[in-house]
């Protein structure tokens, strides 16, 4: 995993770390969240997740896959909240799975 880790700090990214699999929340209304909550849901090449067109290229959100973001992140000791203004600065979080 660190080799990965480094991999993607080398690429820009701020943080990278591997967290326990167990501390990953599901909750069946994300995929709402992914739906109704989204501006541009429908309208790009992986989206609907269900239906992405280009698989080997993308990846769908992870609210898509029934994760729900907030709480993983809150969970491995990271802070995330909602953006109450234009311009706030945005946090963007990504998970990659390996068994």
């Amino acid at each position: 995993m660190e080799k990965y880790c480094k991999m993607l700090i080398t690429n820009g990214a701020d943080l990278a770390t591997d967290i326990d699999a167990e501390t990953i929340v599901t909750a069946p209304w994300t995929v709402y969240r992914c739906r109704f909550g989204c501006d541009t849901y429908g309208k790009s090449h992986c989206c609907p997740p269900d239906h992405c067109n280009f698989l080997n290229k993308t990846a769908p959100a992870m609210e898509a896959c029934g994760i729900d973001v907030f709480a993983t992140v809150r969970n491995n000791g990271m802070e995330i909240h909602t953006l109450r203004e234009m311009g706030e600065e945005q946090n963007h979080f990504g998970l990659i799975l390996v068994e």
